[in-house]
Formats: C-alpha cells, structure tokens, sequence
C-alpha cells in the first residue's frame, strides 16, 4: 500500500522480478500514480539488494557514468535514396535514450520522432539569434557547421550515414562562412566515362576577407576531381 509506505516515511522503492515471464507487473506499474520514484532491477540484482538490506544497517550505491564517443545508432536509416540515387540524410542529430515526456511522467525513447525535435529546437534558436537570415541561410549553416562523427572502428562515417554530420547549434548560431548546395549529389553513374559539375556558393557572413581552399579527395576507383585551388570571399 502507497500510503502506508508513506506513512513509514519511505522514499523511494525499488522492485524485482519474480518471474522471468511475467510482464504484467511491469505494465500495471507504468500505468500506476505511484508518488514515489521506482526503479526497477534484474531479479539477481534484487535478491543481492534484499539479502544485503538485512545482514546490513545501511547501504549505498554509487552512479557508474560512461562516456560514449558520438556515433551513427545502428537502426538509423541509411542512404542515398533508392530512386535516384540522392546522397541522404541531410544531418544528423541526437535520437537514442532521449529523456522525454510521455503521459503522466517521463521515458527514455529513441528513432525520429526525438532526432527531429533536435533539429526544429535548433532552427528556432537560430531564428531567434538571426532573425534576418533566410531559412536557406539557418539550414546550410547548420550543415555547413556540423561535427563528422566516427564509427566504432575510429574511421569517419560514411556520408550515406551521417550527411554533413551531427548538428553544432552554437557553432551554427556564430559561423562566419556558408556553404549552400551541400552535399554534392552526383547520383547514380552506369556509363564507362562519364563527367558531371555541381555548383556551390560560398557565403562569407563575416566583414573580413576569407581565402577558401580545397583538399583534393585521393583518386578512387578512377574517380578524379578537379577543384579550384583558391577562392577569395
């Protein structure tokens, strides 16, 4: 009884599972208006928690953090598109065991649905921060700005996985350099030689002279480049 474990001054409870098959428990629990916080272990870890609660007068637990580098979750989409060959996604941004509201309390979600969150709450940032800048302006600082995350192995993803990278919004909010028509999309390539130009703008935001330069990609696969050395903004 909740009341009565208030009345003796309890503060927080936490439950175990009694059988392995038995889901019930756990879905009556959310669905509870418990006002106590719960937290809910392994069955081994509850029977070493009330063995030691008896033979001793107090017990106290430490919060073990660990730190993971950013990466691409196994489970979000990949590109490019299947139709024409278009390089997706655009960016990427934080979508696994996101904290959110759900009724009557909260949960740790992951996918979509709490990686686009990220990205509208960013925008609205930069609207507010650059009320005169165009929405072309506040999407491609946002890609121009992104972080390239690596995969596990240390290399960097791949941009069919990551797009420009993981959204910076602060970095966004104060860049001095645009780049518009990103990411390059060449599409699909069936014949033996074959040559395609794509156009990008470079915006300078800033008063001061920039001097933009390339780094030629290696040649691959009989993929060759050819780039401006240098351009003055």
């Amino acid at each position: 009884d909740v009341l009565l474990l208030q009345e003796k001054g309890v503060e927080g409870v936490i439950v175990y599972e009694e059988k392995a098959s038995d889901i019930d428990w756990r879905v009556a629990l959310i669905e509870a208006k418990i006002p106590l916080p719960i937290a809910a272990v392994a069955k081994k870890d509850g029977r070493w928690l009330k063995r030691h609660a008896e033979e001793e007068e107090n017990l106290f637990a430490d919060t073990i953090f660990e730190a993971k580098p950013d990466g691409v979750a196994n489970f979000s989409s990949r590109g490019p598109v299947t139709v024409d060959w278009t390089m997706k996604p655009d960016i990427i941004a934080p979508g696994v065991n996101i904290l959110s509201t759900v009724p009557a309390g909260y949960e740790m979600l992951n996918g979509t649905s709490m990686a686009t969150p990220h990205v509208a709450g960013a925008i609205a940032l930069m609207k507010e921060a650059k009320p005169n800048w165009s929405n072309e302006q506040i999407f491609n600082a946002l890609k121009t700005t992104a972080q390239q995350v690596e995969r596990m192995d240390g290399n960097i993803a791949p941009p069919i996985e990551q797009g420009s990278g993981l959204i910076q919004v602060n970095d966004a909010i104060n860049t001095d350099f645009i780049i518009h028509g990103a990411p390059i999309t060449f599409g699909r390539v069936d014949d033996y030689l074959h040559e395609r130009k794509k156009s990008l703008t470079l915006e300078n935001t800033s008063s001061e002279v920039k001097e933009i330069t390339f780094d030629f990609p290696k040649r691959n696969k009989g993929v060759i480049w050819n780039l401006p050395q240098t351009v003055t903004l």
